[in-house]
């Protein structure tokens, strides 16, 4: 049921350009997927957005990632994160990251595991 209403909401709620809300917790933290970065093959990747409804005590707003999936083996890593003190990606990013993660096994029922499943969704 979780699977059926993300991928509702991936094709039918627009936010802003390309960005699409998949995810929001108790807090109001909400996490975007950008459709327009989605890149489909051996390993798919996209470029996610991490939204706080304020500011972290260190400051950072939000957060964009670019994740990569090896969906054939179930995993997911991260090859870029930059990080914002403006909301929603906006202005230049106080720190930038390109050091590619480990692979990694996506927990069940979790955001990063939503992300999986959005980089190894079957399309036409």
């Amino acid at each position: 049921m979780r699977r059926l209403l993300l991928l509702l909401l991936l094709v039918s709620l627009p936010v802003k350009a390309e960005w699409r809300l998949f995810a929001e917790n108790n807090s109001s933290t909400k996490w975007y997927v950008d459709l327009a970065t989605i890149k489909r093959g051996s390993l798919p990747r996209a470029w996610f957005l991490l939204d706080y409804p304020a500011p972290t005590p260190s400051g950072t707003h939000s957060i964009k990632m670019l994740y990569q999936a090896n969906c054939a083996e179930g995993r997911l890593r991260e090859m870029s994160m930059h990080i914002y003190r403006e909301p929603f990606g906006n202005g230049n990013p106080s720190s930038i990251s390109n050091q590619f993660g480990e692979w990694e096994y996506p927990p069940p029922g979790t955001v990063v595991a939503d992300m999986f499943f959005i980089l190894c969704l079957k399309t036409p």
